[in-house]
């Protein structure tokens, strides 16, 4: 059997946390029983499963999340911390892949619409209710999500071949699919790629001209 790398245990028990603080938050401003239930199912879900013993053969640590009907995984190696959204400032002019950026421990960052980066249906601004902070290719930004679903070690051998995109976005923006539609993702190649450093600078982006 596997065990975590013990560089990434501090790290999988902060998300873990963070986790557990947004759904705190989400029973506070729940009405229904059914609800608190349901959210005290999922972080009990989570517990047991950072408690379990861990699929044996490579695996990929992962935080799976959702922008309505199109769902992502993120390895946890590249994220730093998830948060929920309050607000956030447009920026005029910006690309159609930027919903704008917030204000993040003294620095700004982009928050980034992956739908619309991919190609694919268009997510309005009142679905989003999180953001992810990450970090690859030396660049910080801010993952728009509308539920982060789950804290998952993927066996690599379930992760597909990626489809084919007919050249809508790089074949190599994506590691694979897990599961039925669940695109993993690989963040380095994403904010490495040209379309994304033009734009995007350290995190910080160009100022308004």
């Amino acid at each position: 059997m596997n065990d975590l790398p013990a560089a990434s245990d501090g790290l999988w028990d902060r998300i873990r946390v963070q986790l557990q603080q947004l759904q705190a938050v989400e029973t506070s401003q729940a009405a229904s029983t059914a609800m608190a239930e349901k959210l005290a199912r999922r972080a009990l879900a989570y517990r047991e499963r950072i408690q379990s013993k861990l699929p044996s053969g490579p695996t990929l640590p992962v935080i799976l999340f959702s922008n309505q009907r199109i769902r992502f995984g993120l390895p946890l190696d590249s994220v730093l911390e998830i948060q929920a959204l309050e607000s956030f400032s447009p920026v005029p002019r910006g690309p159609e892949f930027i919903y704008g950026v917030i204000h993040f421990r003294g620095a700004i960052l982009s928050l980034i619409n992956l739908p619309r980066l991919f190609g694919t249906v268009e997510v309005g601004i009142a679905d989003v209710h999180f953001y992810i902070v990450a970090q690859a290719a030396g660049c910080r930004v801010a993952i728009a999500a509308g539920d982060v679903e789950d804290l998952k070690v993927i066996p690599v051998q379930e992760i597909k071949t990626a489809p084919e995109w007919n050249g809508r976005i790089p074949q190599h923006w994506v590691r694979g699919v897990y599961g039925e539609n669940c695109l993993i993702l690989q963040l380095d190649a994403i904010l490495g790629d040209a379309v994304m450093t033009g734009w995007n600078q350290k995190g910080n982006p160009p100022p308004a001209s």
